[in-house]
């Protein structure tokens, strides 16, 4: 997304300010890096989708980076309810394939899994596989997917 106040170019420079729904290591950040492949860019992550509307609205960034949608969850709301209520308008899209790892100790088998912790949006999209494979284990939802894995140690 755009605001219609930002040059095209960006900073005086030349380099390019993008904000994307963070932290590193998102899917997000990698359809930024998509984008803007072979630009010279500064990418910028955020906590929250209403964070990069505001970075892009103030000026403070060029660009904004977030979901839209995906296959087996469809819209994501806040980003298309924010599209509504801004001056922004979308200047591009990508589209990324999106997979999901399940990341355990060496040797746990699948009857020795007690808890999936995730995104809800991740938990969402591997419902099938975890209903099919992992029926009675616990899940719990995790907002950050880098703190997903970090748990782990918690809980591992």
């Amino acid at each position: 997304m755009k605001s219609r106040n930002n040059d095209i170019t960006g900073t005086e420079e030349g380099k390019i300010r993008a904000a994307f729904l963070g932290p590193k290591g998102t899917f997000c950040e990698q359809a930024a890096l998509t984008f803007f492949e072979g630009k010279n860019v500064s990418l910028i992550n955020c906590k929250g989708i209403n964070d990069i509307f505001e970075l892009v609205e103030d000026g403070n960034v060029d660009y904004g980076v977030v979901p839209i949608e995906n296959s087996t969850e469809g819209s994501v709301n806040i980003a298309l309810d924010l599209l509504l209520e801004s001056k922004i308008f979308i200047s591009g899209e990508v589209e990324e394939r999106i997979t999901h790892n399940l990341i355990a100790r060496s040797g746990i088998d699948f009857a020795d899994i007690e808890i999936v912790i995730s995104h809800p949006q991740a938990i969402a999209q591997c419902r099938v596989f975890l209903d099919k494979y992992l029926p009675n284990v616990q899940i719990k939802e995790n907002e950050q997917y880098c703190c997903s894995s970090k748990s782990f140690r918690k809980y591992g």
